[in-house]
């Protein structure tokens, strides 16, 4: 589904559910000192990896589509956040090590997947990288419902 040219198109996208939704719930997880190494996992483009982004927090972002990675690769080279960008079906997170970040961030990836056992291995692969306590945010506001373009939200 992510060709090409419709990843581009979303990523140049201005929605509502990033500035106005999930960006304000995420100031008071983002100023919180206590952690250090977030996943965003079904990164896309990197829109929220940049914004968890700081000098004293580690970003890695994980999504399996070639034509996302490669525009937030291509930002990461621009604008040197020091994030890792992975290429890596969110099931079988094998490079990842297990119980190593304090947040995982899944945020438009469920609503996408019809498969349960799928779904299931993803909460599992979720649950393997947090730490011991770590925290799960779980985003599935469908974008293309609520474009801040559009007058009427569907």
């Amino acid at each position: 589904m992510y060709t090409k040219s419709f990843a581009k198109k979303y990523h140049e996208e201005e929605f509502v559910e990033k500035e106005f939704i999930l960006l304000p719930f995420f100031k008071e997880i983002l100023n919180n000192k206590s952690w250090k190494k977030l996943v965003d996992l079904g990164c896309g483009s990197g829109y929220y990896a940049r914004r968890f982004a700081s000098k004293d927090k580690k970003i890695v972002g994980i999504d399996a589509n070639v034509n996302q990675l490669s525009i937030a690769r291509k930002i990461e080279e621009e604008t040197k956040l020091g994030i890792d960008y992975v290429e890596s079906d969110l099931n079988n997170l094998k490079t990842i090590e297990s119980d190593s970040f304090d947040v995982a961030f899944l945020n438009y990836v469920i609503v996408e997947i019809s498969d349960k056992e799928i779904i299931k291995q993803i909460f599992n692969e979720a649950y393997r990288v947090l730490k011991k306590g770590g925290i799960l945010i779980i985003g599935q506001v469908h974008p293309h419902n609520i474009n801040k373009n559009s007058h009427v939200v569907k």
